[in-house]
């Protein structure tokens, strides 16, 4: 979220007093644009000679802004002053706003694109046994049920036993 400050200035500053408006700092005789991955959102802010630092979990990828905009789902990012967030990996994924890490497809999903806020399931007759302690990427579609085993359910990480008698349905182009 990026704070609107609404004032009566315009582009009106007065350096010689130390006050420079919102989304600037003041460097001893003039008033300087914060740079990307931080802010000033007050005048009391903007009165010092630093910017503040953007937290992890949001960017700046513009100058002279009153705030930080936060990461959105299928990003992160885990440093402070940052001006841009970062894509999850393939294999990886993030549901939440303001994140500071990616999330493991778990056991029965997979997700083969970057940037993505979910993890899709397995296909019946397909299995995806890895877990998120493991060091396997789900960046690939799940596997097929190997001979005499099957799975008529999606999401799973094992496929069954085919029953005594029974057999593995054929198997589909």
């Amino acid at each position: 979220y990026e704070s609107v400050i609404i004032d009566d200035w315009a582009r009106d500053e007065f350096p010689l007093c130390g006050l420079c408006k919102p989304g600037t700092k003041y460097m001893g005789s003039a008033c300087e644009d914060c740079g990307t991955g931080t802010y000033t959102s007050d005048m009391i802010e903007s009165m010092k000679d630093m910017c503040v630092d953007c937290p992890a979990g949001f960017f700046q990828d513009n100058e002279g802004r009153t705030g930080c905009r936060e990461c959105r789902p299928g990003q992160f990012q885990e440093s402070g002053a940052a001006p841009t967030c970062i894509d999850c990996p393939a294999g990886w994924h993030q549901n939440d706003f303001q994140s500071t890490e990616c999330k493991h497809c778990r056991q029965g999903k997979y997700q083969q694109l970057a940037g993505q806020s979910n993890c899709l399931l397995c296909e019946p007759g397909k299995f995806e046994f890895s877990t998120h302690n493991d060091s396997i990427v789900n960046d690939q579609p799940c596997d097929p049920c190997p001979q005499g085993y099957s799975q008529n359910e999606r999401g799973k990480g094992r496929c069954k036993d085919c029953p005594v008698g029974g057999k593995q349905p054929a198997k589909s182009p």
